[in-house]
């Protein structure tokens, strides 16, 4: 539209300098500077009503913009960093090796393994060893 409305106004001008050389070194056809005169000023007017109908439009969006910030705002709260503590206890009757296999299949998840080591006065010849996993993820998931 800018450009648009420079175009017409610069032709504007070199019509009003023409005119007046023309009117020094011959006679002035009224038809064809009317022709121009109409073309300038329809052409401005018709760049003024888009102009018009643009901001008329940008100010019908507005509550659609400021509802998309709002949203992007709060999806951006919910992918910051969270951790999540797993607790596994494992209980057997009877001594003897086991095996614990934790699987996830979330991108954007990790774990490390953690490690607790138990001994009570009352009984020296037993200890209790506890493993678990600290997982952090970043999905947004709980």
């Amino acid at each position: 539209m800018t450009a648009q409305q420079s175009h017409v106004e610069s032709i504007r001008v070199f019509s009003t300098e023409k005119l007046s050389q023309d009117a020094v070194m011959h006679d002035i056809k009224v038809d064809t500077y009317g022709q121009v005169v109409d073309y300038v000023t329809g052409t401005l007017r018709k760049t003024a009503a888009a102009r018009r109908d643009i901001q008329a439009q940008r100010e019908q969006l507005v509550p659609e913009v400021e509802a998309s910030a709002r949203n992007l705002e709060e999806l951006s709260r919910l992918t910051k960093l969270e951790e999540t503590t797993i607790a596994v206890t494992v209980q057997g009757s009877a001594a003897g090796n086991a095996n614990l296999t934790l699987t996830y299949a979330t991108p954007g998840a990790t774990w490390e393994p953690m490690h607790e080591l138990r001994a009570a006065a009352s009984d020296p010849d037993s200890v209790e060893l506890s493993l678990f996993a600290v997982v952090t993820q970043t999905t947004g998931e709980d």
